[in-house]
């Protein structure tokens, strides 16, 4: 079917089932919430497959009943609507957790299995979380959770019996598993647009990660763009190569469901060998940061042609080579590629950049343009404008910019701000743009010490704070590895350390305390380290002691 002819048949039946949906001028339909997201891909494609995880396959029809059942008990669990943790990840209960607490009407708090406990406990203290669905895969990772937390909180098993239920039964927490209620007790959500949708914790430059609180309305703005600008449809089947914790991967799952097409979540051991899960899958949508696919061409599988199935092929989350969107764009000839780019406080992008062949000769691929209804300020320090051929600060403003930090006041005040001239309200990025007249925006790096690595945002100094509590000293710094701003790790550089040359020691007590991605891969021990004129650990100065350690 046509794309116009689908779309008006989708907004003909989304008037019929959705009355909360409404026309604008910009797109041909809306939603207002997550649940109505999903509602529609029930309402769609009833029978067709929702989701492929496990070796099984689920229809929407079959997906919406045990969804709704986690749904009513967690009403029944807490009635007073606080939010809802899933410590799960690439399981169906890990669907059924984030499914289950939108169509309850709640805030969906993800959790990370393989987080050191102490962060995990730590994000579901300031969530505020009251009911956890926990995934077989964390069935141990729940346990040293509940040991790190002062307050209790219901526990939610969707499919199955979990060795962890005695011990944590014993400590007091409700545990909910075999007897979960009939999909018909759950009671339709009542949710506002201002009410935050989903809740997601980013390195923090203070030590501790922000909370990024994101509204139904913020997210509904996303959505209604995407699926409309990129005509996902029934047909559809589409990658899950996020973890739940990035919000990259509110796309995979909502614009997916929101279109009536199929979720395909491979293994971890498919994640390491994505090109045969492109074929076997059927993928026609891929969704991934662009270092996936420099991995890809390491291993040989960006072969010309080696994926025609694909339709569409975005990349978002750290910056695009030129070099690889053309290889990328050869091994799939009948796919259209997009470069987009968004920090979570703007809601999982707002700009966008379409590939075609030789407009990029070399260097970073653009990230284009704002979505339709937003805007963007290219800024000094001053919150000036630059003008059309200046480079500054990129600003952005519209409706997927998202209230602010999650209870920070002063980080709120200090990011989200009014800029000189303008009475909206602008969400300072610092990253640092230029604009080109036909390309949009080009991406230059950042102003401060946060990087990306495989994607995720990390602020260089949470792990400073972690490398110093290991070592005993201040005297500690960690560098980012190649240099730029979309790194593949960092290295570690220490003096004046009580447990110098102890650096199995070092690192074990840094894996206590961040994320995988985040722990240095060495520590180097030196007598001193390089200061700038401020008296400042000169970070800049160890990249080229690093790179004549690594033999680069």
């Amino acid at each position: 079917m046509p794309l116009l002819r689908w779309r008006l048949a989708f907004e003909a039946m989304v008037e019929l089932v959705v009355p909360s949906w409404d026309r604008t001028q910009d797109v041909a339909y809306r939603v207002r919430s997550l649940g109505d997201a999903w509602r529609s891909g029930v309402h769609l494609s009833p029978g067709g497959p929702a989701l492929s995880v496990d070796g099984e396959t689920l229809t929407y029809r079959e997906l919406d009943e045990r969804a709704r059942s986690i749904a009513a008990a967690i009403q029944q669990i807490d009635p007073t609507g606080s939010p809802v943790a899933v410590l799960a990840q690439r399981s169906l209960d890990a669907y059924l957790g984030v499914l289950g607490a939108v169509l309850a009407g709640r805030t969906y708090v993800p959790l990370h299995p393989d987080f050191p406990p102490q962060r995990s406990a730590g994000m579901l203290r300031r969530s505020g979380a009251a009911t956890v669905v926990v995934g077989p895969e964390a069935d141990e990772a729940a346990q040293a959770v509940f040991a790190a937390v002062d307050r209790p909180a219901a526990l939610v098993f969707p499919t199955r019996s979990a060795p962890g239920w005695a011990s944590l039964a014993a400590a007091g927490l409700p545990v909910v598993g075999a007897d979960l209620p009939s999909p018909g007790e759950a009671q339709p959500e009542t949710t506002r647009t201002d009410s935050i949708g989903y809740l997601l914790f980013t390195s923090g430059s203070t030590g501790e990660p922000k909370g990024v609180g994101v509204t139904q309305a913020n997210v509904s703005a996303y959505l209604t763009h995407v699926v409309t600008a990129y005509g996902y449809g029934p047909g559809d089947r589409c990658s899950q190569m996020f973890d739940l914790t990035f919000d990259l991967s509110v796309h995979d799952l909502f614009v997916t469901w929101m279109s009536g097409a199929c979720l395909c979540v491979p293994s971890k051991r498919s994640v390491l060998a994505p090109g045969a899960y492109i074929r076997n899958e059927g993928l026609t949508a891929w969704f991934s940061v662009p270092s996936v696919a420099m991995v890809m061409d390491r291993l040989r599988m960006l072969k010309a042609g080696a994926f025609p199935g694909l339709r569409l092929s975005l990349f978002c989350g750290e910056a695009l080579s030129a070099g690889l969107a053309e290889k990328w764009a050869m091994a799939s000839p009948n796919s259209e590629l997009h470069n987009l780019y968004g920090p979570t406080e703007a809601t999982i992008a707002i700009t966008a950049y379409e590939w075609a062949p030789g407009a990029v000769a070399s260097g970073v691929v653009p990230i284009g343009r704002p979505f339709p209804g937003h805007e963007v300020a290219v800024v000094d320090a001053s919150g000036i404008d630059v003008g059309e051929s200046g480079r500054g600060e990129l600003c952005l403003a519209g409706p997927q910019v998202t209230p602010g930090y999650w209870e920070d006041a002063e980080r709120t005040g200090a990011s989200f701000v009014e800029l000189p001239g303008s009475t909206q309200r602008w969400y300072r990025t610092g990253d640092v743009v230029e604009r080109s007249e036909h390309q949009g925006l080009r991406y230059l790096g950042r102003i401060d010490d946060q990087i990306q690595i495989m994607g995720f945002r990390v602020e260089l100094v949470e792990i400073d704070a972690a490398l110093r509590h290991a070592l005993g000293t201040e005297l500690a710094v960690a560098v980012p590895y190649p240099p730029g701003p979309s790194a593949e790790g960092v290295y570690a550089f220490a003096a004046g350390s009580d447990h110098h040359g102890d650096e199995a020691g070092a690192l074990a007590l840094c894996r206590d305390r961040l994320p995988p991605y985040m722990v240095p891969k060495r520590v180097f021990f030196v007598d001193q380290l390089p200061l700038n004129s401020n008296g400042k650990i000169d970070r800049g100065a160890l990249r080229p002691v690093l790179e004549e350690l690594l033999g680069a």
